[in-house]
């Protein structure tokens, strides 16, 4: 059987189906409703007997549940390592790939080229006439998140631009129905925003830089993610920012020139074209 890649990206970036790789798509360690999956994947393992196990995701995935299924299979393994700071476990793994964007580019959900014009973009964000738009993202830790987007609105009260906060969990106030957009991959939706606001992590800043948008970023401690060196050339603010100050500083990131974008967008078909001279 071909390679099986396991990802716990909801949309693949890697552009593995193309070269013949079959998917298998594991829930996140943020998606608390699923249950760890060792009792599907072992059979599972067990039948499909593929060239390689091709992993996406932590070495033992978000739940451990590789751990079980890699210790009853013979079958060659790789790992895409996002982050050279993610421990590897020894003789677990064959090969490794780092997808860092010095080296291949970095790796999108969506291509620059994939996403809706600015104009429709902008009618899905529902913009208001010429009014700037902040669109501020996140999907991570809930309270982190109720944290950003509260201190963010309160910065915004009265202000000259439109506010839309994107995630893909309930908001903690009713109040900001209104501003919720609920959308992925939210790419798709960036050209439609004048400034974009979030933490650090990887997609997001990938993201905004490949499509030429203004950040502003709250980079957050991650256990094997640098938020703060990925971010320590892009302006930055902290939750315990005074709403007044952010407010302001959101004012002369929209008044800035938008910066140049990013050119170097193709470390998804990159980091395919390498697992696939690995594999021979």
């Amino acid at each position: 059987m071909a390679p099986v890649l396991l990802t716990t990206a909801a949309h693949s970036p890697l552009d593995a189906i193309a070269e013949g790789f079959a998917c298998i798509r594991l829930p996140s360690s943020q998606e608390q409703h699923f249950q760890p999956l060792p009792d599907l994947l072992t059979p599972l393992v067990q039948a499909l007997q593929p060239q390689a196990w091709v992993v996406d995701t932590f070495p033992w995935g978000p739940q451990n549940e590789l751990n079980p299924m890699f210790m009853t299979s013979s079958t060659p393994r790789l790992l895409v390592q996002r982050s050279p700071e993610i421990p590897v476990p020894a003789g677990v793994y064959q090969a490794c790939c780092i997808p860092a964007p010095e080296d291949v580019g970095y790796v999108l959900v969506r291509q620059p080229q994939a996403c809706l014009p600015r104009a429709q973009a902008r009618a899905m964000l529902r913009a208001q006439g010429d009014r700037p738009l902040v669109l501020v993202a996140h999907n991570g830790d809930p309270a982190e998140g109720q944290a950003l987007f509260e201190l963010v609105a309160r910065a915004s009260v009265g202000a000259h631009w439109d506010l839309r906060l994107a995630t893909q969990r309930p908001l903690a106030m009713a109040r900001w129905a209104d501003m919720r957009i609920h959308w992925y991959p939210l790419i798709e939706l960036m050209p439609g925003a004048d400034l974009v606001i979030g933490a650090g992590g990887y997609h997001l800043i990938a993201e905004a830089q490949c499509l030429g948008q203004r950040l502003l970023v709250c980079p957050q401690p991650r256990p094997f993610d640098d938020q703060y060196r990925r971010c320590q050339n892009i302006p930055q603010f902290l939750l315990t920012t005074p709403p007044e100050q952010l407010r302001l500083q959101i004012g002369h990131q929209l008044q800035a020139p938008a910066p140049r974008r990013e050119e170097r967008c193709q470390g998804a078909i990159e980091i395919t074209r390498r697992l696939v001279k690995i594999l021979g």
